[in-house]
């Protein structure tokens, strides 16, 4: 089946919006599973809601997306401003691991 490209014709803007769903999936399921790992802030959480109920509870769960926004707008505002090839060295830096050694290939080396 051929696909079209992104930048080529009527569709493009489906498949743009396609990857955009495909990116927020991944976040929210991201999101989901570390706002669900045991930590201090499950913790606090839970404190609430049991000390004040359930509308405590939700609103200090709430507490690091309104005080992560702001810093979130930034970084895409900067990022989508900055130019191609700082985007292409930031996407090399990205690309190590932590032992320190680059991983630029796309399959294992055996």
């Amino acid at each position: 089946m051929h696909h079209p490209r992104v930048g080529s014709g009527a569709c493009s803007w489906e498949w743009r919006l396609m990857g955009m769903l495909a990116y927020l999936l991944q976040g929210i399921v991201l999101g989901f599973t570390a706002g669900i790992s045991p930590g201090p802030m499950l913790g606090l959480v839970i404190n609430q809601t049991l000390k004040h109920g359930w509308r405590a509870g939700s609103v200090t769960a709430l507490a690091p997306l309104l005080s992560d926004m702001p810093i979130i707008i930034l970084m895409v505002f900067v990022l989508g401003h900055l130019p191609q090839l700082m985007l292409h060295i930031l996407s090399l830096i990205r690309r190590y691991d932590r032992d320190g050694c680059c991983c630029l290939q796309s399959q294992p080396i055996s």
